[in-house]
């Protein structure tokens, strides 16, 4: 499934799981069009190219909001992924337009 988006955030948190600690990155995108399938993806892993940047990643949540532009409202989409670790690539993609393709 490929869409563009912006990449709204990325946040990254330390996860504790026993007597171990890991880092965890989650990513927030943006579009205003999206396939109905990508709610289908949800609690799964998927292949993730942003723009030149490979990852696999939980798609975790979509959500549906309503954005307005120039006084129209559209229809807005949220896809957040999470992925264990850290990705210094991904963190200068944030605030800028990009093709995601996830498989």
């Amino acid at each position: 499934m490929k869409f563009n988006c912006e990449v709204i955030n990325q946040n990254v948190k330390t996860k504790k799981e026993k007597d171990y600690k890991f880092k965890v990155t989650e990513v927030t995108l943006e579009t205003l069009r999206l396939d109905a399938e990508a709610v289908d993806l949800v609690n799964t892993e998927v292949n993730v190219t942003l723009h030149d940047v490979d990852f696999v990643a939980e798609v975790t949540n979509v959500t549906v909001g309503i954005k307005k532009i120039n006084k129209i409202p559209y229809r807005n989409f949220k896809v957040k992924l999470l992925f264990e670790g850290t990705n210094d690539e991904i963190a200068r993609l944030v605030n800028k337009s990009v093709e995601v393709t996830l498989v």
